[in-house]
């Protein structure tokens, strides 16, 4: 279980699993359509104009972060960043940690521990002149993926979707996404698995959709029908919340898509509301509304429940009188 503070996170107990890799192949059914800007330029170096101009990729140089013993935190506890500030935007995979900085929402930077090495280093620090910042980061425990706000000119904004090898410390631009003015366009809920990045993302009246980046073949691809929030990637499965008609009520519910297969479903569909899902493997967590009253829009009381996917049972996690919520399926 991670606990996220506004300047360190704490984990109070070891032991999340690594990234799980799949093969990565082209889906079946999904609508290939592009929307916005064509493709960037792949062999363009663009490290001169790192925020005023979206494609190509680049060689990042990270900063190292000075970490010290860190504040006391119990037994079995130990502060394992050291970055200012700290979002919920976080993803534990493998030997890597990555989270976003926020501070007053003003500039976001992009962080990585090495939890093996027992390093932290400044991934991305953007520079533009105008509230620069870069958002929702993820992993898959080898790579980072993750999207910035580029300003080509002033009041011209555009999200950069952006892959980072930490290896090579080359960045890659995978998709430069138009901010639409009175839609939520603008990239969250980024995830990383290993046959694409997913997001949540717009460009229709509807509210937010599904949006796939797939290695494959490069496509930019739609996979929601209506509105869908909450994105997560495990290996090729995605999951998202999604609202779905169960018992003749309108329900959030929890759907999972395999990229590699095209395969799409419901999980567990019951005519209350589920929302904000995790997925690590055959494991998938959410907030429940199940003996509790509330739904997405308006929480109050929810509890955790999990799904494994192989036995196909649903199982509480924690069922509280108070509220729960940001459940993570991967500790």
């Amino acid at each position: 279980m991670i606990r996220v503070a506004t300047a360190l996170v704490v984990v109070i107990a070891a032991g999340c699993s690594g990234c799980r890799d799949g093969t990565p192949g082209a889906e079946a059914g999904i609508d290939a359509r592009r929307e916005g800007p064509g493709r960037p330029d792949a062999s363009v170096d663009l490290r001169a104009d790192l925020d005023t101009r979206c494609g190509g990729r680049r060689v990042l140089t990270p900063e190292p972060v000075t970490r010290t013993g860190g504040e006391a935190c119990g037994t079995n506890c130990r502060q394992i960043t050291f970055g200012p500030y700290v979002s919920l935007r976080y993803e534990v995979q493998g030997d890597l940690l990555v989270y976003s900085e926020e501070s007053m929402g003003t500039e976001e930077k992009v962080y990585m521990v090495d939890l093996a090495r027992d390093e932290e280093w400044l991934i991305r620090r953007p520079h533009f002149r105008d509230r620069p910042g870069c958002f929702w980061v993820s992993t898959d425990g080898k790579r980072l993926a993750y999207d910035c706000l580029i300003s080509p000119a002033p009041g011209q904004y555009t999200d950069a979707l952006q892959l980072y090898d930490p290896a090579t410390h080359e960045e890659r631009d995978l998709e430069c996404l138009p901010l639409v003015v009175d839609k939520s366009s603008a990239a969250q809920y980024v995830t990383l698995g290993s046959t694409g990045v997913a997001m949540q993302g717009s460009t229709t009246s509807i509210g937010p959709e599904a949006w796939f980046h797939r290695f494959s073949d490069g496509a930019f691809v739609k996979l929601s029908t209506v509105a869908a929030y909450f994105t997560h990637m495990s290996g090729s499965r995605l999951v998202w919340t999604e609202v779905v008609k169960v018992q003749d009520k309108n329900v959030t519910q929890i759907l999972l898509q395999d990229t590699a297969t095209g395969t799409h479903a419901v999980i567990d569909p019951q005519p209350w509301s589920r929302w904000l899902p995790r997925i690590d493997g055959d494991r998938v967590v959410w907030v429940d509304h199940g003996a509790a009253p509330g739904n997405m829009y308006s929480q109050g009381n929810s509890d955790i429940y999990l799904h494994d996917l192989g036995s196909g049972k649903t199982t509480p996690v924690v069922t509280n009188p108070a509220r729960q919520d940001f459940p993570d399926a991967g500790c």
